[in-house]
């Protein structure tokens, strides 16, 4: 009898010996109503249980499905459309050109193309930022240098739509700072900050700029520098 069977007749038993009790109630009469219904209950669930353990369960078994002998082409045809449905959507680590980047809608932009955007704009504020090329797997994305501080700063930069910073990444990026030999570090984020990741970067000399910031800084100087440059008039 297989697990699901024994569960039903437990339940099946368990009714039927409380309803017993129930229609042997003026046998007990002397019980108070709520003590005879819970001891029912008790009795009802323990007599089900007991009838399920005395019963052993059927091992079902696996159902093993024969392997097809296919010919190379065929074989070739499956990879390939197995590796078309597990591949990343496409386009969505593309870099296109600064023209592009600087007067495509913001929300058409990959998240590399974000981080040129970021190249660029601490390019022209004379913070020499150069690329690291870890972006991609969590890493420091640019090293700028910090005029105020007199000294490198590391740069992660996530865009995210709807999920939010939390503590963690902050840790991470504390970690690869030290990694990247430098004091101080700075997390561009597209979405909003928890309230402990700002606590834990306060804490590590770590600079935040959410959502806000992109869109009142970053995005106003990218309108502004693609009018100097003559992409949109």
């Amino acid at each position: 009898m297989t697990k699901k069977d024994k569960d039903q007749l437990g339940y099946s038993i368990a009714l039927i010996v409380f309803l017993l009790l129930i229609m042997a109630r003026n046998v007990f009469s002397f019980i108070p109503i709520m003590y005879f219904i819970v001891g029912a209950l008790a009795i009802s669930f323990i007599v089900g249980e007991s009838v399920k353990a005395m019963i052993p369960t059927k091992k079902t078994k696996r159902k093993t499905t024969k392997k097809k002998t296919t010919n190379k082409a065929a074989t070739k045809k499956t990879t390939n459309k197995k590796a078309t449905n597990n591949a990343p959507k496409k386009g969505h680590n593309q870099l296109r050109g600064k023209k592009e980047i600087l007067t495509l809608p913001f929300d058409q932009l990959t998240w590399r193309e974000f981080e040129r955007l970021c190249f660029y704009y601490f390019e022209a504020k004379g913070q020499k930022p150069k690329e690291t090329g870890e972006g991609a797997d969590g890493g420091i994305d640019l090293i700028i240098w910090n005029k105020e501080d007199n000294g490198h700063e590391a740069v992660q930069i996530k865009k995210y739509t709807k999920q939010q910073v939390d503590v963690r990444i902050i840790r991470e990026l504390n970690t690869a700072k030290k990694n990247h030999k430098c004091m101080l570090a700075r997390l561009i984020t597209t979405s909003d900050i928890s309230l402990a990741a700002m606590r834990e970067a306060d804490d590590n000399r770590i600079a935040t700029n959410d959502k806000t910031w992109v869109q009142n800084k970053l995005l106003t100087w990218r309108d502004q520098e693609a009018k100097r440059l003559k992409y949109i008039k």
